[in-house]
């Protein structure tokens, strides 16, 4: 249910977009989160067994290197800027409506995923110090 809502959500944030209309400051927030979800993707697939569900996959591992060593989910936190990318381009209630479910919805799931990972990975507590989930040494 919290994956269907995040794509629901993803597909209302980006439809429509008017990407000619993005200005240097959107670009910068829309490159630096698909660079950040990219590289985090490109991570998890060399090194781990990624998955779009929030659970860990059988045979996976704890990932805490590339944009791991700071963000404990990259991929969300990169689709996120690029979605604020979009909104401050065209910034309507309603996408910015669509973009602050999407973070809370984002931020629900990593709180699930969080459980599973502390479950099967005991040093995820730790690593939980020492990483951040949306805002490097913030949050």
């Amino acid at each position: 249910m919290i994956f269907l809502g995040q794509l629901i959500l993803l597909a209302l944030i980006f439809s429509n977009a008017r990407f000619q209309q993005m200005g240097l400051i959107e670009w910068i927030f829309f490159a630096f989160g698909g660079t950040m979800a990219g590289w985090a993707f490109a991570e998890m697939n060399l090194k781990s067994r990624f998955h779009f569900l929030p659970r860990a996959r059988e045979g996976s591992r704890l990932l805490t290197s590339g944009p791991y060593r700071w963000w404990r989910h990259p991929m969300y936190v990169g689709v996120g800027l690029m979605g604020l990318a979009v909104t401050l381009t065209e910034m309507t209630i309603m996408r910015t409506v669509f973009w602050i479910a999407y973070l809370m919805v984002i931020e629900v799931k990593m709180r699930v995923e969080e459980m599973d990972l502390i479950q099967k990975f005991p040093a995820y507590l730790e690593y939980q110090h020492h990483s951040s989930r949306w805002i490097p040494w913030i949050y």
